[in-house]
């Protein structure tokens, strides 16, 4: 019976002492789950404030590159506009060149008329030397 007393007894100590390391190891996992979920956060916000850096990044390329496009449509336009000048400018030269041509044209036939209603004599003054 002493030995079953002796063996109780050590079985309650041993769950006293189990539940005592139980209490730290328990005390432990709590600090450790903490310290981890705080390292989780630490992480995600230095994640967030290079997202952020990138972000900035990226909005500054996409604010040159549209400026680069606005300036490359402005050109455009200017272009665009130096063709339809130059077009109009062109039509206006052909026309001129047309009525130009009929003018003279209209000339020739008034020095034709001239000459046929002309007196004979301004023929007689035309030196007909062959001029070799």
């Amino acid at each position: 019976m002493e030995q079953q007393n002796d063996a109780e007894q050590m079985q309650q100590n041993y769950e006293t002492r189990s539940h005592v390391s139980g209490s730290k190891s328990s005390s432990r996992s709590s600090r450790s789950s903490a310290s981890a979920a705080a390292t989780k956060a630490r992480t995600k916000a230095e994640t967030a404030r290079v997202q952020v850096s990138y972000a900035e990044k990226e909005a500054a390329m996409m604010r040159e590159k549209a400026g680069i496009e606005a300036e490359h449509q402005r050109k455009l336009a200017e272009a665009a506009q130096r063709k339809a000048e130059l077009e109009a400018n062109l039509y206006v030269l052909k026309r001129e060149r047309s009525a130009t041509a009929a003018s003279a044209e209209a000339a020739v036939y008034e020095a034709a008329v001239e000459m046929e209603v002309g007196p004979l004599d301004d023929f007689a003054q035309i030196d007909h030397k062959d001029p070799v």
